[in-house]
């Protein structure tokens, strides 16, 4: 409080103290007295369309459930009108997609599919006006051109956005992300995502959002093409995180060269002399192991199975 006080005495800037709220985030701050300040106590505050609360078991109650009790309201209202079955559907579309769709991309919390299975009972309720339906719910969700009537289904969009979230873990490129979001790894991500080293390390699964994404990524890891180079960082799978080393690790795109009309691995002494890491983490034994996982990643015969 004293630096922002003195910011604003050199800045020219004031904060209107009775206008703002105080959230305490792991520490009980209630106990100081900010009397003189005057602004709210608050368990929550609302940010960018998102219910931020002080306690993460509250971020679901205080997002998913308060956005569909407001989308039940809604779909009571335009139950009575007279829509044909198309024009319901439609309602899904404009009405309750465009919300449930911003909590998806915003806030991969969702550990468990019990909820989903009350929206869709609640959505089919509304389109059915409360009747038995008619058409399985795999048809109405279906795509037009196969007959279907391209009905939102809930489940898929959630877990499409989390696939956007999980790019990230698979590029290794937005390291500004991966750092916030894998600060406690002790690993590097693609032990996670394709080694099951999280047997092995417990507390990866520990963060509310990693777990959400990674329940997404087991149901659907192997349906991805069996031949999915899994040595895309080898260096940073393998290798227990250093302070200041995670977006030095090489990828496997940076290990080889080419020979002709073929790619062939560097030769340890040059690997050796420009992997960006220290030298004493690259030992000829990892090498060796290198050239296997290079030789199967270009052999047809074989695939990527270990």
């Amino acid at each position: 409080m004293q630096m922002i006080d003195a910011f604003g005495k050199i800045s020219g800037y004031s904060v209107t103290w009775s206008k703002s709220e105080l959230m305490p985030i792991g520490q009980n701050l209630f106990t100081h007295s900010f009397k003189e300040y005057q602004f709210w106590i608050a368990k929550k505050v609302k940010y960018l369309g998102v219910n931020l609360t002080a306690k993460n078991v509250n971020l679901f109650k205080d997002n998913y459930d308060k956005c569909w009790t407001e989308v039940k309201k809604d779909l009571d209202i335009w139950s009575r009108l007279k829509l044909s079955l198309l024009g319901r559907i439609a309602v899904i579309k404009m009405n309750v997609l465009p919300r449930m769709l911003f909590l998806f991309q915003t806030l991969q919390i969702i550990d468990k599919m019990d909820c989903f299975k009350r929206w869709q009972k609640d959505i089919s309720k509304f389109v059915w006006q409360g009747k038995k339906p008619r058409i399985k719910f795999k048809t109405l969700t279906d795509a037009k051109d196969r007959g279907g009537f391209a009905l939102p289904d809930l489940r898929l969009y959630y877990e499409s956005a989390a696939f956007c979230w999980l790019k990230d873990w698979l590029l290794l490129e937005n390291t500004d992300i991966l750092d916030l979001e894998g600060f406690d790894n002790r690993f590097g991500w693609h032990a996670y995502i394709w080694y099951d080293k999280v047997k092995v390390h417990k507390g990866f699964k520990n963060h509310m959002v990693r777990k959400a994404l990674y329940n997404v990524w087991i149901r659907y890891k192997d349906l991805f093409e069996s031949r999915t180079p899994r040595w895309l960082s080898p260096l940073e799978a393998k290798e227990v995180k250093k302070l200041n080393m995670g977006s030095n690790w090489p990828k496997y795109f940076e290990m080889i060269e080419q020979d002709g009309e073929k790619v062939k691995l560097q030769s340890f002494e040059k690997l050796n002399s420009s992997c960006p890491i220290s030298k004493t983490y690259f030992d000829l034994d990892y090498y060796y192991l290198l050239i296997a996982a290079h030789f199967l990643n270009h052999n047809s015969s074989f695939n990527w199975c270990c």
